[in-house]
């Protein structure tokens, strides 16, 4: 996994806040925009990602609460 770009926060006025996500290249080589904070899919092979750029386990082997 690489982290081309890590998810950046912009305070321009105090009214006017974003985050721009961060860009991750899966281990399969896809590239994964990182827009939301707790799963983000890679399109190329189903791998799921967190905003921080690391990989979760795949839904199946997850525990539900």
């Amino acid at each position: 996994m690489l982290i081309k770009r890590p998810c950046r926060r912009h305070d321009r006025w105090s009214d006017h806040t974003w985050i721009e996500p961060g860009v991750v290249i899966c281990t399969c080589g896809g590239r994964v925009e990182l827009y939301d904070p707790l799963t983000n899919e890679c399109k190329t092979c189903g791998t799921l990602w967190n905003c921080n750029g690391q990989a979760l386990k795949p839904r199946r082997e997850r525990e539900e609460d």
